[in-house]
């Protein structure tokens, strides 16, 4: 049971990006699972690069009607290793409303800025003493300045268990990132607006790109020392 959770799912489907981070073996993965069940008994499809009896096929993934819809929710596991700051990443978050997409991004390791406007951390659980529940802290801050910030408890993280392998070392991220890039141009190219963009431009990052990560690093080190002030 999710104590709290009508509000982060609201967040979720408005806002469509979802960084889970915290410390390693804090229930990361296990809440994005849980947070995109919602969503697969609405119909919802499931890529993810961790094996999961819940996954879908990416061959059977394509859109649902005429208006490039996918109904899709994306689960990349550490998918900060991957999901770096590139014009094929910028355009899988700037779509993902229009596609109806969801992406929920487990990590140890932040992913670029679009992916963090909403944030969940692992606080700190009770596994260790045997009391099934854990607490997550999660913000919002837009593009626009609205901020919000709340808890969430999760009683009885063992009703996800057996549902993904915990054991999984999870596959290449790139290849979900691959398959989103193809299906963004695939939305583009339905209305006309298709630009084939160069592999340099793809793979290259531009100096606007690494001030946009150093400034990034520079919050994050920011919230760090915030927080152990606080402490």
């Amino acid at each position: 049971m999710l104590i709290g959770g009508e509000r982060v799912l609201g967040i979720l489907e408005s806002y469509r990006l979802c960084w889970i981070g915290g410390r390693f073996g804090g229930g990361k993965t296990s809440l994005a699972f849980r947070l995109a069940q919602p969503f697969l008994e609405r119909g919802y499809r499931l890529l993810t690069n961790i094996r999961s009896v819940w996954a879908d096929d990416p061959s059977d993934i394509d859109f649902v009607d005429d208006y490039g819809h996918l109904r899709l929710v994306v689960i990349m596991d550490e998918g900060g290793l991957w999901l770096k700051r590139n014009a094929q990443v910028e355009a899988m978050a700037a779509y993902a409303a229009k596609m109806d997409v969801v992406y929920i991004i487990s990590s140890y390791f932040p992913p670029a800025s679009y992916f963090r406007i909403f944030k969940i951390k692992v606080l700190y659980g009770f596994r260790h003493i045997r009391i099934p529940i854990v607490f997550y802290r999660w913000s919002l801050k837009d593009v626009e300045g609205f901020a919000d910030k709340g808890l969430l408890i999760w009683w009885n993280p063992g009703e996800i268990y057996g549902i993904y392998s915990r054991q999984d070392p999870a596959e290449d991220g790139n290849e979900i990132v691959e398959f989103m890039a193809q299906k963004v141009e695939e939305f583009r190219e339905r209305y006309d607006r298709s630009r084939r963009r160069r592999r340099r431009e793809q793979d290259q990052v531009s100096l606007e790109e690494v001030v946009a990560d150093f400034a990034d690093a520079i919050a994050e080190f920011k919230d760090a020392a915030t927080r152990i002030r606080r402490r």
